[in-house]
């Protein structure tokens, strides 16, 4: 393919119906022309506010409130902004040191999990099609409605 030719297709010939082709191209294009599958979807990552809001209420409801209880952090009611209780300015050398243990402690926790930390989150081990997830949907309705009309 040549320059042109991609430059047409970007122009003149693609369909989207989501940000994913653009943002594919564009990464390849950023890396030369080869990228890794897991780099292509951290680029998609970056487009995708749903994430951030869901690990905005992992920081809210799990992880920010079990550190308020132990009075490592406070949060500002306005702003939202999450901030050390620590007493002093953190020296560069402490701050290192602090960011080393918090890594030592994830580097042990993973190492000591022998299944996937994440898998709690992978609904399904494949794609289910638009059409066949439609249909599931569309049997629950009918199943609630008619448990719903037997109720009367």
């Amino acid at each position: 393919m040549t320059f042109q030719e991609l430059q047409h297709f970007l122009l003149h010939e693609m369909r989207m119906s989501h940000i994913y082709q653009p943002l594919m191209l564009k990464q390849l294009i950023k890396s030369g022309g080869i990228s890794s599958r897991e780099d292509i979807a951290k680029a998609i990552l970056q487009y995708d506010p749903s994430q951030v809001e869901y690990y905005e209420q992992i920081v809210d409801k799990m992880v920010g409130k079990v550190l308020r209880g132990r009075s490592i952090v406070t949060r500002d009611r306005k702003t939202k902004d999450y901030r050390l209780t620590i007493s002093q300015e953190l020296t560069q050398s402490e701050q290192k040191e602090l960011v080393g243990l918090c890594e030592r402690k994830l580097e042990d926790f993973l190492a000591s999990r022998k299944m996937d930390p994440y898998g709690h989150r992978r609904v399904s081990k494949g794609y289910v099609k638009g059409t066949t997830r439609y249909e599931v949907f569309e049997r629950v309705s009918c199943a609630v409605s008619y448990v719903v009309s037997q109720q009367r």
